[in-house]
């Protein structure tokens, strides 16, 4: 049962970056919707690990709930909000950032199998990415793809054989 649970996460994780990919940012309210969606995605994500995580580590668990609540509410305000998202368009970038390190950091200290630390390692490096990138100025379409590329990481991750 529990390995169904993990199969259907990990198809969560590749079709939620797969959208996240497939739309790049066209323009302003497109960016703002789709960065607003991306969190609120990402957010989704992560609340169901920290659920389906719930037992094994609660702590862990918790504050993997309180990071997705986070990225959903402020993935929220984002959506159609022009003057927020203009005005917030780099702190963004740093504050998903910021959150990818989070929730890369409570992967790690939960006691379970290599492949979460893995995706824990890959979150923690992928904020760091997003960190540079942001300060950079680059291009947020790749910064979409990466945020896409560890949701689908993390995806085919909950397909591989557990302890």
């Amino acid at each position: 049962m529990e390995n169904n649970k993990n199969k259907g996460l990990g198809v969560l994780g590749i079709i939620l970056g797969i959208i996240v990919i497939a739309f790049p940012i066209f323009s302003e309210l497109a960016g703002s919707i789709l960065a607003g969606l991306g969190l609120i995605f990402l957010g989704i994500y992560l609340m169901a690990l920290s659920f389906d995580n719930w037992g094994y580590n609660n702590l862990a668990s918790l504050a993997a709930l309180v990071v997705s609540i986070a990225f959903i509410l402020i993935g929220i305000t984002f959506i159609g909000n022009l003057i927020l998202f203009e005005m917030l368009l780099d702190a963004a970038f740093y504050l998903v950032g910021f959150l990818l390190i989070i929730s890369g950091i409570t992967l790690l200290i939960k006691k379970e199998d290599f492949f979460n630390k893995i995706v824990g390692v890959i979150g923690i490096i992928t904020g760091f990415l997003y960190f540079i990138l942001a300060y950079t100025q680059f291009n947020p379409e790749f910064l979409a793809l990466v945020l896409g590329l560890w949701l689908i990481f993390g995806g085919i991750a909950q397909f591989l054989p557990r302890k």
